[in-house]
């Protein structure tokens, strides 16, 4: 006996949306010399319609040292700000320090 599953046709069009969506994201970190500091540099490139990004909780739009693109609509989401803008795309750089509890130093 053969057993045969149906796929909502819903479920077949939206996994068809989403794979035809192509989506490209680069991460580069520079690390400091002392190996605390860093500075980031993020890219999302992608032929969505729209796209937000939500910036970590201490952090503001000032807060990044680039950003683009500059036309965007700012929002309050749980205590963190959203960016929105009508692109699918977006850069953004930012400097930081990473956690004490998530660094280890050893004396090599």
């Amino acid at each position: 006996m053969t057993k045969t599953f149906a796929i909502p046709l819903a479920a077949l069009l939206a996994w068809s949306l989403s794979a035809q969506a192509g989506v490209v994201r680069e991460d580069i970190i520079f690390l400091a010399g002392d190996g605390q500091h860093f500075t980031a540099y993020k890219t999302l490139r992608s032929d969505l319609a729209k796209r937000q990004v939500t910036l970590d909780a201490n952090e503001r739009k000032d807060d990044l040292l680039y950003f683009h693109p500059d036309d965007f609509t700012a929002s309050k989401v749980k205590g963190r700000s959203v960016l929105s803008f009508d692109n699918g795309s977006y850069a953004l750089m930012r400097a930081g320090r990473f956690s004490d509890k998530k660094l280890k130093q050893q004396k090599d």
